[in-house]
């Protein structure tokens, strides 16, 4: 008698349960009823995890079922009782609506294999769209009873039973809900964006919850876990060893380059997060960005990060890059795009767009800056301005011949000569930029004698 009033006592405790749950729901979606509204339900037990999503008032229709790899067991059922039947639809498991109603999909996935659930939503499509829903998540785990679950929204319920642990989250617009089993003696705070987990005995101080807040507005939602032994990024779950706010910027960063990227282009994740993040007192880099000169002022930097946010799966990663760039210079630059078709070494300069005129005739050939120093093409501008050139040494040294002087220079060396008996010293005088020789402006017009005004659309050059 005593064991059938416990078992009594437990089935009445639970079915309490269910229904404050299925309260909870309700109450969540009161205020959504016109949304597109899911309800998943995870269960977590030895033998594997299984997912139940209930999909509300689905109108009719033929919906594709994109289910996580390894996902099995798949089944489907309707409200109204009418036929439900998973097809195969090109290889993609398929479901077709006759008329508007609740539709409920459960598969099985493989027992948890660590702390953290990763990719186990299952998405609908329609028409080759991926259709929105408001969910809301919930675990029964019956294992962990003494370990709580984190993900990206507040928990609003979290409640301990003898054989199970029920956990719910407010709803959210997540297409993907990454879920992670937090460790004893480690708490959780929800940000603005996400979730960050700590030791109990060393709290996340205000000052890093701010700067973690203004940081993760700029990315999607992730766990982050800090003072950690070991650094770990994917997706959604970042762990990091210490709490540098400005570390996990550029971490975060990087990985929604590397998105967008492939794994044979990881030289422009690099060479994007070297411009962004490296100021210039830190040097030059090496590889195959170590020519990039830090030539931008944080606002810059700023406003390039903010730009390449802004990529979609449809655009090219080195157009949205160099057009970036551009942008922020009021200069046309194909850096990434030479980068790329080089596979090597290319230096980071941009091309004037201004029209120029030399002695009142238009030219085909563009002034550059580089290094924040404008530069012309030597032997386009020698030939416009009809002085004749002597090329020695495989186009390391050059004779130039003017009406009066006759002058000596020298390719990547700070030492020119004049009429073969005098030296002048000459910073970065002619220097090869994307295997083309240039020469500094300034002695353009200092050695070569040529007047240059800059207007708002044109270069003026002209023989003194």
């Amino acid at each position: 008698m005593k064991k059938v009033w416990i078992t009594f006592v437990t089935l009445i405790s639970i079915s309490f349960l269910l229904l404050l749950y299925q309260w909870t729901f309700v109450q969540n979606h009161d205020s959504n009823e016109k949304k597109d509204t899911a309800e998943v339900t995870v269960t977590i037990k030895e033998e594997g995890v299984g997912v139940l999503s209930l999909y509300k008032s689905i109108e009719p229709g033929t919906y594709k079922l994109i289910f996580p790899e390894g996902s099995s067991q798949l089944n489907c059922t309707l409200e109204s009782g009418a036929d439900c039947r998973i097809m195969d639809g090109n290889n993609t498991p398929t479901v077709h609506l006759e008329n508007e109603e609740t539709l409920t999909i459960s598969y099985q996935r493989e027992p948890l294999q660590r702390d953290r659930l990763m990719d186990w939503m299952m998405d609908l499509e329609k028409n080759d769209q991926t259709v929105d829903f408001s969910y809301t998540i919930a675990i029964q785990d019956y294992i962990h009873l003494d370990r709580t679950w984190a993900g990206l929204s507040e928990k609003t319920s979290d409640i301990r039973q003898e054989y199970v642990r029920f956990h719910q989250f407010s709803a959210v617009n997540q297409a993907s809900f990454p879920l992670l089993l937090v460790e004893k003696n480690r708490d959780f705070w929800m940000g603005t964006k996400g979730v960050v987990t700590f030791p109990e005995e060393k709290p996340l101080s205000d000052a890093f919850k701010k700067n973690y807040n203004q940081l993760a507005v700029d990315y999607p939602p992730k766990i982050v876990e800090v003072d950690k032994k070991e650094a770990v990024s994917n997706k959604y779950y970042l762990a990091f060893k210490d709490r540098s706010v400005p570390n996990m910027d550029r971490v975060m960063f990087e990985q929604f380059i590397s998105l967008y990227t492939d794994k044979n282009e990881k030289w422009l994740v690099d060479a994007l997060s070297t411009i962004i993040f490296t100021s210039d007192d830190q040097g030059e880099v090496s590889g195959p960005m170590e020519r990039l000169p830090f030539q931008f002022n944080d606002e810059q930097r700023e406003e390039l990060k903010q730009e390449l946010l802004k990529v979609k799966d449809t655009d090219s990663i080195v157009t949205a890059a160099d057009q970036a760039l551009s942008e922020i210079e009021g200069m046309d630059v194909e850096f990434f795009k030479q980068v790329q078709e080089n596979e090597g070494k290319t230096p980071l300069y941009f091309t004037y767009p201004k029209t120029l005129l030399v002695d009142g005739e238009e030219v085909d050939w563009k002034a550059v800056n580089w290094k924040k120093n404008v530069y012309y093409p030597f032997k386009a501008l020698t030939n416009s301005l009809e002085y004749p050139v002597t090329e020695f040494n495989k186009g390391n040294s050059y004779r130039v011949r003017l009406p009066n002087n006759e002058y000596r220079f020298y390719k990547d060396q700070s030492i020119f000569i004049k009429n073969e008996q005098e030296f002048g010293v000459a910073s970065d005088l002619l220097v090869k930029i994307d295997n083309q020789i240039f020469m500094k402006e300034q002695y353009v017009k200092d050695l070569l004698g040529v007047d240059i005004v800059e207007k708002q659309n044109m270069i003026l050059m002209q023989k003194k």
